[in-house]
């Protein structure tokens, strides 16, 4: 042993003697003291298979190795940690699941997610730190595993297949003296949870939830966290549900939980209120609950122990929902069931649906109430928890021109079609869920056939492949359901629309007009209670319909004189017999008689008055002939004209010819003819004349509705000559001689053989003229566009 010391002792004193040299080289070569670590690794080896006793000299050599080797080590770290110091500390992460994979690391702060996936591992590194001065550690909680260990830097954290459910991460070593690790994960049904740090957990536990997604953060100490600390973990505790009923001739029953009947079975006592309450939550939130009550319906939703239902005023309770508030909504289902008069126990129901019964008037007399986790099994059958009053289901289908057989409709559907002009041909109904024996009747108006016999219980009513119309029906119900229910119906008819309501075997629809049903409505009300108005639904032809178009001819011409109406049969323009006019489309007068809608008015569909032709379009207006030579008005064109079209449509106020002529607007006869008649009528020298502008408030003095139509074209002309509208025309003399331009005259053409007429009607592409000195002609349309052309003057007269 003393041996052994003095080798101790000849070591060091070596080492002391041979440190300047050894540190020198170190300074001159690396390479050399590298070399020498190496050859130190080598010796060292093969010397420990050997015995400690050797010479000094082998003692003082090892020992010199020995130092050299601890201090290129100490120069070799100093020189680590300045590059340490040199690299910024990152921590990285990955998340994993067997569908996605590995995803890219994430550093720093930011998010790794999974949008369509879960997490079941992790792995989470550190960039510029070396081992000695610590690490990180973390684990995971995995789905039907728990807690596992921690692991290291870079290894693998959960289990692959299985959902993820929290974390815990720490750092190790000199690091957790000098930073907090914060980290914060996405939870299913709960987002991002708040930050955790330094070994907390960090999701929740027994929801079997699944973590979507994590951010990890380094932050020195001292410093502020990233976000909010305050709720980071959730851990599952069974919540309760208490309620208490206050049953008829008991009042207040004592309070039950979580599943526990409340109430009465086999004793016919109602249900008169109650009061429910949650505690124990894992998390925030509460519970709402309304019931529907006799002679109330249904209260408003109220929480948290509070009255539902009524107390000392012998009301039942028919019905009854329930629903949970707040994150207690996200994470747990209310689920319900009551036990109703003559139904016994009803089926399970939750989160707000309604439970019991309506429309019976029966009431409830127990019920059971549970919490359960969101997604679990309901505590029973969800198949029927409440019941409408059994109000059967009235099924009809129609066949439709073109399309044939509909899908059926129920109970207030509109079955056919609607502004397609579509017939509807066939209707097929029945009853289906009938609370009591019984069935349906119907049947249809058939166009050429007339009523059909009585069928049903969806039997066809009708025809098809014949291109019949059905133009009305009638419902009416057999057996013990007509003693329970009313069935009322409504037609869509061409040209009416909707009809209002029938029912109970009224006829709904049309007759005599040749219209066709497009569509109908069917629904089945509970006898005593309100169905829809009965009214306006059956429209029958008057008498004497066979004397009218019912169906439009394309073009009619006028047997007499006659005139436009609107719809209210208000009378309009005068149209002279022999007018062809074409026609839009039948409608009917306010009084149920056929008239035809023509682009100027409506006229009668009397086949008296008017008859279907292949004509083309014409007219002729018998105007009364007033000569302005002979009357003693040689510059009286434009008065003349005017007084013409207001004879012939009654629209003098019974003025003559010269009262009418002598009231035309006038300025001195060197004035402007468009403010006034520059001059007078029965001057015989100079040129005389009005323009439109001053002759349209002269010309509504009489008739209201004339109008300055100047610069149309002769198109124009006919369809104002459709309308009733003699023309007065700015035009020549003699007989619509080509224009003489004599320069311009207040901004208009002066045109030297300027004389104004009347055209009266048109015939293809004649026009009729009436003219004040030339008496009245046929004049082609292109003779009357030529001496119109100049100035295209011209003013409509419309009473």
């Amino acid at each position: 042993m003393k041996k052994k010391l003095g080798y101790f002792l000849i070591g060091m004193i070596t080492t002391v003697i041979f440190m300047p040299t050894i540190v020198f080289s170190e300074e001159v070569s690396t390479s050399t003291t590298i070399s020498t670590r190496e050859e130190y690794q080598t010796e060292s080896t093969s010397e420990s298979q050997q015995t400690i006793e050797s010479s000094s000299t082998e003692s003082t050599q090892i020992s010199s190795t020995e130092s050299e080797s601890a201090n290129k080590a100490e120069v070799t770290e100093d020189s680590a940690n300045q590059e340490k110091r040199s690299t910024a500390l990152k921590v990285k992460y990955s998340i994993y699941n067997d569908k996605q994979g590995w995803q890219p690391d994430q550093e720093d702060g930011a998010a790794a997610v999974l949008s369509d996936g879960r997490i079941e591992s992790i792995k989470i590194g550190l960039d510029g730190v070396e081992g000695e001065q610590g690490s990180i550690q973390y684990r995971a909680h995995v789905a039907d595993v728990g807690w596992q260990n921690f692991v290291d830097v870079n290894a693998v954290s959960g289990v692959p297949g299985k959902r993820l459910e929290a974390v815990q991460i720490q750092l190790t070593g000199a690091l957790k003296e000098t930073y907090d690790v914060y980290y914060r994960v996405q939870v299913q049904n709960f987002g991002w949870l708040d930050w955790a740090a330094n070994g907390q957990s960090s999701g929740t536990s027994a929801f079997s939830y699944e973590v979507k997604g994590i951010q990890v953060q380094l932050v020195a100490k001292g410093q502020a966290a990233p976000g909010k600390t305050t709720r980071p973990f959730v851990q599952f505790k069974k919540p309760n549900i208490k309620y208490q009923s206050h049953i008829q001739d008991i009042g207040w029953q004592g309070v039950k939980s979580n599943g526990q009947l409340s109430g009465t079975t086999g004793q016919s006592k109602r249900m008169e209120a109650m009061k429910i309450a949650v505690d124990n939550l894992p998390v925030s939130g509460g519970i709402e609950y309304r019931s529907h009550v006799q002679d109330i319906g249904w209260q408003n939703y109220v929480a948290n122990n509070t009255i539902t239902g009524t107390v000392k005023q012998s009301k039942r309770m028919e019905a009854l929902s329930i629903r949970l508030t707040g994150e207690l909504a996200q994470h747990f289902d209310v689920y319900y069931r009551v036990h109703a008069k003559n139904f016994g126990w009803l089926d399970w129901t939750s989160n707000g649906q309604n439970a019991g019964t309506a429309g019976f008037s029966y009431q409830l007399e127990s019920v059971e109430v549970r919490l359960v986790k969101k997604g679990a099994a309901a505590p029973g059958s969800v198949k029927r928890y409440f019941v409408q009053y059994k109000k059967p289901d009235i099924v009809y289908q129609s066949h439709v021109q073109d399309k044939g057989w509909q899908a059926p409709s129920k109970n207030g559907q509109t079955n056919g079609s609607m502004g397609q002009s579509k017939r509807v041909e066939a209707i097929k109904i029945k009853i289906e869920n009938a609370p009591v024996s019984g069935g349906v009747e119907y049947r249809t108006h058939v166009q050429d056939k007339g009523w059909q016999s009585y069928v049903s219980n969806n039997q066809l009513s009708g025809t098809t492949g014949q291109s019949k119309r059905v133009e009305a029906y009638d419902i009416r119900l057999t057996g013990e359901l007509a003693k329970h229910f009313d069935v009322y119906y409504r037609t869509h008819a061409e040209y009416f629309g909707w009809l209002g309501w029938n029912k109970n075997g009224g006829i709904s629809g049309t007759s005599g007009y040749r219209f066709r049903m497009e569509a109908f409505d069917i629904v089945l009300v509970r006898k005593m209670l309100n169905g829809p108005a009965v009214s306006n639904n059956y429209k029958k032809a008057p008498a004497g319909m066979g004397n009218y178009y019912m169906d439009a001819p394309k073009r009619v011409e006028l047997k007499t004189n006659h005139y436009y109406t609107d719809r209210s049969l208000r009378r309009g323009n005068d149209i002279s017999a022999g007018t062809v006019i074409n026609v839009k489309k039948r409608v009917l007068d306010q009084n149920g008689y056929p008239i035809l809608e023509t682009p100027y008015g409506y006229v009668t569909a009397n086949k008296n008055i008017v008859t279907a032709t292949n004509k083309g379009q014409k007219t002729f207006m018998n105007v009364p002939y007033y000569n302005q030579m002979a009357m003693g008005y040689p510059n009286g064109c434009e008065e003349f004209s005017l007084y013409m079209a207001l004879a012939y449509l009654g629209a003098t106020h019974g003025q003559n010819i010269h009262q009418v002529t002598e009231a035309v607007p006038k300025v001195p006869s060197w004035g402007n003819p468009h403010e006034g008649f520059n001059g007078h009528p029965t001057d015989k020298y100079g040129f005389h004349t009005i323009y439109p502008r001053a002759f349209t408030p002269y010309a509504k003095r009489y008739a209201p509705n004339s109008r300055d139509i100047s610069g149309v074209g002769t198109a124009q002309f006919k369809e104002e000559l459709m309308k009733g509208n003699p023309l007065v025309v700015w035009g020549t003399y003699p007989y619509l001689a080509a224009p003489i331009i004599d320069g311009t005259y207040y901004g208009s053409l002066k045109v030297a053989n300027l004389h104004v007429w009347l055209i009266t009607g048109f015939d293809g592409n004649s026009f009729h003229v009436t003219d004040p000195i030339y008496g009245t002609m046929w004049v082609s349309e292109g003779t009357v566009a030529l001496s119109y052309s100049p100035n295209k003057m011209a003013v409509a007269i419309d009473k």
